[in-house]
């Protein structure tokens, strides 16, 4: 479950989008790490995204482990 703010933030080298694409493979990608270790990649992989830019939105991820 997730917000819309992490596949809409704006950064790189272009001020693109990170899209919905990029999102579903970065979690797919990690899907085998540990929650601690899925949260910290995907906020060191956010916030290298997003370099200068400003959070345009709230960014919002449940993950639950079944």
């Amino acid at each position: 479950l997730f917000s819309d703010g992490f596949a809409d933030q704006f950064g790189g080298d272009k001020r693109k989008k990170f899209k919905y694409s990029r999102f579903r493979e970065l979690i797919t990608e990690h899907a085998d790490l540990s929650m601690p270790r899925q949260q910290q990649v995907l906020s060191d992989t956010i916030r290298e995204w997003q370099g200068k830019y400003e959070q345009i939105d709230d960014m919002v991820i449940v993950g639950i482990r079944i």
